[in-house]
């Protein structure tokens, strides 16, 4: 799926959001030691019949688990907002660009993917979809065996379901003035020359191993030459950044 959306491949860095716990969580957390303390330390413990060891009563050791405890689901629940911030802002960013969520929910065939190889990531064009029977090992999703694995073709997949494999080619990157082929990946302002079918084998991959879905509009007057639309390429950045999915 390729859409006439264009824009400058500024590439620019999504700048990190500050690590604030929100007053609410600080509220709470104030409020149950506040109970605790009230409720049993008002004579130091020994008041509850506890023994004092070493100094300090079992009562205090006690509060001190249920505090960390607390404090830990704190910083669990903080980072479960942050990618749902994360996921939001991107979902406006895209309504802007003329997207909605809609688009962000399933995968379909002639998609164009983002592939996470570790040192780098490469853009899939999607022929095939498929459902392997369930979620692929780490040693399964390399090349080799996905293409031993038995598989269940489909038109469409959901972007969470992990059982599910792409049968993609890849982009080259080219340069921008003169659309020649570049070596490496992640060339700085470059464009994308989707391949023939006959230039390039198919190789399957798995969902884990892949970023999130992005636009490829077509330059125009260039034969088979796109780029990347510069919302999704600042996506891509944050999420390879932190070996990151979008939709998992």
């Amino acid at each position: 799926m390729h859409d006439e959306l264009d824009g400058p491949d500024d590439g620019g860095e999504v700048p990190a959001e500050p690590d604030v716990v929100e007053s609410d969580d600080q509220q709470q957390a104030d409020a149950l030691i506040a109970a605790l303390v009230q409720k049993h330390c008002t004579n130091g413990g020994a008041a509850a019949g506890l023994p004092i060891v070493s100094g300090v009563s079992a009562l205090e050791e006690g509060i001190g688990k249920v505090i960390a405890e607390f404090n830990a689901s704190i910083q669990a629940g903080f980072k479960d907002r942050k990618l749902r911030f994360r996921d939001e802002k991107l979902l406006k960013c895209l309504t802007a660009a003329g997207h909605t969520d809609v688009d962000w929910q399933r995968f379909s065939d002639d998609e164009d993917l983002v592939v996470d190889f570790g040192d780098h990531w490469e853009v899939g064009n999607v022929m095939d979809i498929a459902l392997l029977a369930e979620e692929p090992t780490e040693a399964q999703q390399k090349q080799a065996v996905l293409d031993r694995l038995p598989k269940r073709y489909v038109e469409n997949v959901l972007i969470n379901d992990k059982r599910a494999v792409f049968l993609c080619k890849y982009y080259n990157e080219v340069k921008k003035t003169n659309h020649t082929r570049l070596t490496g990946h992640q060339n700085k302002g470059c464009q994308y020359e989707l391949p023939l079918a006959s230039d390039v084998p198919y190789q399957w991959v798995s969902r884990l191993n892949v970023t999130s879905f992005v636009r490829m509009p077509k330059v125009a007057s260039a034969f088979r030459i796109h780029s990347m639309h510069p919302v999704d390429l600042r996506l891509t950045k944050e999420l390879f950044n932190k070996h990151e999915s979008y939709g998992l």
